[in-house]
């Protein structure tokens, strides 16, 4: 399954199991932004700067995403090395 990992933020599986487009990644990533911006002043209220928000946000799931399905076996390594040296 960890072919497909880089593609999970942009395309997922539907309830019947078919890959689609992920809709709620990229809506919702595109929604927060917005609000985000919302709270800024108005000089800085502009499609770039949400559209850089929303990109930065994009990018924070996908490391997160990347860091959750490998850091088992990271841990795993890390614990091993530490226990084959004392």
């Amino acid at each position: 399954m960890r072919r497909h990992l880089h593609s999970r933020i942009f395309v997922t599986r539907s309830d019947t199991g078919h890959e689609q487009f992920n809709f709620s990644e990229i809506g919702g990533a595109l929604v927060a932004a917005g609000l985000y911006n919302a709270y800024h002043p108005s000089s800085d209220r502009t499609v770039g700067n949400m559209l850089s928000s929303w990109v930065w946000q994009v990018g924070y799931d996908t490391v997160f995403i990347v860091v959750r399905e490998f850091w088992p076996d990271v841990r795993r390594k890390f614990s091993r090395a530490s226990r084959a040296s004392k």
